[in-house]
């Protein structure tokens, strides 16, 4: 059984041009909490919990589910997978199903943010192949959070994610990786609404469709990643095909492609079970009597993304933004980082803006 918490505390910065401001909200400078998460996590007997509660501006249940330690889901007698019963992430994107402390950017890429469901109430089987050169999950979710994680609530979703490594070498230094997810979800009402945020949390919106009354939704992902010792490359392109006659059944989609390198010779940690990206683990600690010392500063890593977000379509015009972004993360330890985002946002035929992010986070084991 274990208690703890973890903390992400960012500021912000940044400025637009005349003809940005024309159209959006100056960004202000600012110092906030993005994270305070408080988790309890541990064994009951035979089955493994994990209850997480977040505060900050997406405050809420991030994690409170149980699943199994010893066997799982039979069928006529017949193992399946691994059951897990709860308030959960639902099983769909690379960039999702990673926690939002082992990202290496501070916000998850435009089309992640806008368009991957996250966390539900729901029921789900999953499991990973032999020496996990694939995984699966799919689980059934109805309502749950009620933030910018899910476009809208959905009284029944159907999702299922897929992995395959077709290169796992070396304890995954050497690594290829391929993936596909699917949603098949029934909105309730006209909540339905995809709205992008430039990749900084505490700066408004800079594209959005409006309230859309939807009879269904039908999300899809695919996802490829590489690590090659230091360096790594990971990309999305997800797409949500809305039902909804009165606007012209309108596609909204989106892509990524971030790449990273270690300066430092590390390689970004990759989780077999999950097929999701671990936590930076420095091979030095900072510290010591010369902490600067070659060997005693931690890990330094570079991080470049392009991202895109299109939420034209139909009847709809939502707007399109692009993003290019850099950062440069500096890992103290395995529980300690300092991370520094610089964002330039454009959104189509309204202007640009230069933002910055800093971020200090704690995340203990």
């Amino acid at each position: 059984f274990r208690l703890g918490a973890r903390l992400q505390i960012d500021g912000t910065a940044g400025a637009g041009n005349d003809k940005y401001e024309e159209f959006y909200q100056p960004i202000d400078a600012r110092g906030d909490v993005r994270r305070l998460t408080l988790f309890a996590a541990g064994r009951i007997k035979k089955f493994n919990f994990n209850l997480a509660f977040e505060l900050g501006p997406d405050w809420g249940f991030s994690d409170a589910w149980i699943e199994g330690s010893e066997g799982g889901l039979e069928v006529w007698g017949k193992y399946i997978g691994k059951l897990r019963v709860g308030f959960m992430n639902e099983p769909f994107s690379l960039e999702r199903a990673t926690s939002s402390f082992h990202t290496p950017f501070m916000e998850r890429s435009l089309p992640v943010q806008t368009i991957a469901p996250g966390t539900n109430v729901g029921v789900m089987v999953h499991d990973a192949g032999p020496e996990g050169r694939f995984t699966w999950a799919v689980g059934l979710f109805s309502f749950g959070q009620s933030n910018e994680s899910n476009a809208s609530t959905s009284a029944l979703s159907l999702t299922g994610r897929l992995t395959y490594n077709l290169v796992y070498r070396n304890e995954g230094r050497n690594l290829v990786h391929l993936g596909v997810s699917a949603s098949s979800r029934s909105p309730v009402g006209d909540d339905t609404r995809y709205r992008s945020r430039p990749e900084a949390r505490f700066v408004g919106f800079l594209a959005d469709t409006g309230p859309i009354d939807a009879n269904h939704l039908t999300l899809l992902g695919l996802e490829f990643a590489a690590v090659q010792g230091p360096l790594w490359v990971s990309a999305e392109h997800i797409q949500s095909k809305v039902s909804a006659q009165l606007v012209g059944d309108p596609t909204f989609k989106g892509s990524y492609v971030q790449v990273g390198w270690f300066l430092t010779g590390e390689s970004r940690p990759y989780r077999i079970n999950s097929a999701t990206w671990d936590r930076g683990r420095p091979a030095s600690k900072f510290g010591g009597e010369k902490p600067f010392r070659k060997g005693h500063y931690g890990s330094l890593e570079v991080v470049g993304r392009v991202s895109t977000i299109d939420l034209n379509d139909g009847l709809v015009e939502g707007g399109q933004l692009s993003d290019f972004s850099a950062a440069l993360n500096w890992y103290l330890n395995p529980t300690t980082s300092v991370r520094l985002n610089y964002i330039y946002a454009s959104p189509k035929n309204q202007g640009s803006a230069n933002i910055f992010i800093l971020r200090f986070q704690y995340r203990p084991w």
